[in-house]
């Protein structure tokens, strides 16, 4: 009577520094930020699943699923967060079913959907945690944890659009630059469905902004604009994209520098000086 994997294995508490990767692990490569964020997550949350390995020599066992994990708790160890023979729970494979454990792990593995992480860290918020705490339990950034915030927070018919396949995921950030859902529903009704352009969002609701990167706004300078009082409106989701909520102060500015200017001229010797906003 031949046994399946399942019936021929058992979980067993191995100690951190016994257990070293092998080359039967069927994922090749792991990026180093994957591995940061997931230490950051076993730190705070635990070993959720536990690890597959074969027996080894000198007692030792090789992990043929659960690399990551295995690399997450390493770096852990090496930073101090716990014990070089730390117990991992691990699953005893026999080495003829190593190879199809590992393959089947990462086969099953989904990457989580961008609505439910939206949705959970909405969650966790309304729960009385701070964003800067769920970014360290996650070990993602603030930034991470801002946008998926924003997201959280579009209005209810959005929302339920994305849900629906009728909205994109760069469209849903593109509503998120401003707060007021009355004037994101106003723009969503305006759109054809479905709405795939965040650069059309983005235009239908900043439509009474100028973008930082106009000439004007340019000639001013962001930071004279900001120290006079302006408003300005950040893309969470665009680090360059910053919008002036104010141009008429912002056209004003101009205006005093300009005459600034022409004073420099004029006390210079020049007989006439022409101002100019929109000229090239």
């Amino acid at each position: 009577m031949e046994l399946s994997m399942s019936e021929s294995t058992s979980i067993q508490q191995i100690p951190l520094n016994k257990l070293t990767t092998s080359s039967l692990n069927v994922r090749k490569k792991d990026r180093k930020t994957d591995i940061d964020v997931l230490a950051a997550s076993i730190l705070a949350h635990g070993l959720l699943q536990n690890l597959n390995v074969v027996p080894s020599e000198e007692g030792k066992y090789e992990v043929v699923a659960g690399g990551r994990r295995l690399a997450a708790l390493k770096a852990l160890a090496k930073a101090g967060a716990i014990g070089r023979d730390h117990a991992v729970p691990c699953k005893v494979v026999p080495n003829e079913f190593a190879r199809e454990a590992s393959l089947a792990e990462n086969i099953q593995r989904v990457e989580m959907d961008a609505m439910d992480e939206v949705e959970a860290y909405g969650q966790l918020v309304n729960e009385g945690a701070n964003p800067e705490d769920v970014a360290c339990r996650f070990g993602v950034t603030l930034r991470h944890v801002q946008q998926r915030l924003a997201l959280a927070k579009l209005a209810p018919k959005i929302k339920a659009a994305w849900k629906r396949g009728e909205v994109t995921l760069d469209a849903a950030r593109a509503f998120c630059l401003v707060d007021d859902h009355a004037q994101q529903e106003a723009v969503f009704r305006s759109l054809g469905k479905p709405v795939t352009h965040a650069a059309t969002v983005r235009a239908r609701l900043m439509s009474d902004r100028m973008r930082a990167a106009d000439r004007l706004a340019v000639f001013v300078g962001l930071e004279a604009y900001e120290l006079a009082g302006g408003a300005v409106v950040r893309d969470l989701f665009d680090e360059d994209a910053v919008y002036i909520a104010n141009p008429a102060l912002m056209t004003q500015l101009a205006e005093q520098k300009l005459e600034a200017h022409r004073s420099s001229f004029t006390e210079a010797g020049w007989g006439w000086v022409d101002l100019n906003l929109t000229g090239g």
